[in-house]
């Protein structure tokens, strides 16, 4: 079964905060197909923005393995530098690990791995990035223990943290 949507967006900017920088009008298509019998799904995504009839686009195609998922992203700004991420998650009889690169616009790469694993009252959860060179640049380890109907959640984190208490996009675990 295939199942696809197509989306398509006038002025994006009416849509942004008034305190939000904007771009100007752009025009966007998104096309979603998803194969849910195959274990697929792909996003496209094309914005031209009106002003200069410049064009950025993504691309998501993610597939499901027997023993979990792979995930590829590419990226493709107005200014044209592109960006890209790899990611597979495997599941394993206690939780999962993942793994994967990315490799950002000002052509940077790094790789990331990680793992979360149950245990007999909660969780862990650790996650490392490291640069070209093999070194680590920034981590998270979480553990969550459940005892006597409290909840007890540790976290430490590594590395640099951009922009407000949850590090600059949002939270994470």
């Amino acid at each position: 079964m295939r199942i696809t949507i197509a989306i398509s967006a006038l002025a994006f900017h009416l849509a942004t905060p008034a305190s939000a920088q904007s771009v100007g009008p752009v025009s966007s298509t998104t096309t979603i197909t998803r194969y849910p019998d195959a274990g697929t799904f792909s996003r496209d995504t094309s914005v031209t923005r009106a002003r200069d009839g410049a064009v950025a686009t993504s691309s998501t195609d993610r597939t499901s393995t027997e023993t979990g998922f792979t995930s590829d992203t590419s990226r493709t700004g107005f200014a044209g530098r592109t960006a890209s991420r790899n990611y597979g998650r495997t599941r394993t009889a206690s939780g999962y690990t993942e793994s994967g690169s990315i490799t950002r616009p000002n052509g940077r790469s790094y790789g990331l791995n990680g793992s979360r694993v149950r245990t007999d009252n909660g969780f862990t959860r650790d996650r490392a990035l490291t640069n070209a060179d093999g070194a680590t640049v920034a981590s998270r380890n979480v553990a969550v223990a459940r005892a006597d109907g409290q909840v007890t959640r540790t976290a430490t984190r590594t590395g640099p943290r951009s922009g407000g208490q949850h590090g600059g996009r949002g939270r994470r675990g």
